[in-house]
């Protein structure tokens, strides 16, 4: 009995957290604590709050790929827009080398996207659901 219950308790959270709403709102609120929390200088649980943040945003994301492929396209064009635009930019100032692989990843994150949008339009299409 107490299995189950914790078991229905389990489901329930990961509902709550597929909400891609809930998972920004957040990871949102994480970033600000964090934000507030590295003004005190070096603390040593940063690092291991920080890879853990890390990973359940990379979850929530994976999440969010897994059943909004589409969106989760547009959204990957968009961000790899964003990156190469302050890449670009910073390339022009800096003229170094991790500047100029950044441009280069933007345009990869932008054919990931592409691709993620396809596979999630033939997806819906299958399944039709225009």
């Amino acid at each position: 009995m107490r299995t189950e219950s914790i078991i229905k308790r389990l489901h329930r959270a990961l509902t709550f957290t597929n909400n891609p709403l809930v998972s920004i709102v957040l990871s949102v609120l994480l970033t600000i604590a964090l934000r507030l929390l590295s003004d005190f200088g070096y603390v040593w649980w940063i690092r291991p709050v920080g890879t853990l943040f890390v990973f359940l945003v990379g979850v929530a994301l994976y999440l969010f790929r897994k059943h909004y492929l589409r969106v989760f396209g547009i959204s990957e064009v968009l961000f790899a827009l964003i990156v190469g635009w302050i890449s670009i930019a910073r390339a022009q100032i800096l003229q170094d080398a991790p500047s100029r692989i950044a441009v280069a990843a933007a345009a990869y994150l932008i054919v990931r996207g592409l691709t993620n949008y396809e596979e999630g339009k033939k997806k819906a299409i299958a399944q039709n659901e225009f």
